[in-house]
């Protein structure tokens, strides 16, 4: 029965999150702390670099 239940609720939370999958992103806002290397004030590091060439059109 406990699988049955785990079955039943991972369907809904999959056709929940469905149309997310098929939604337009527009735009992406991203803050973040100073981290040297990473987030940089002028919009350089690892991490930025990284979430523009995902979101990147």
């Amino acid at each position: 029965m406990k699988i049955f239940f785990r079955l039943v609720q991972s369907l809904v939370l999959l056709l929940l999150l469905a149309p997310c999958a098929f939604a337009e992103i527009d735009k992406v806002i991203i803050v973040s702390d100073e981290w040297k290397n990473y987030s940089n004030k002028d919009g350089s590091g690892y991490y930025l670099d990284t979430v523009r060439e995902i979101f990147e059109k």
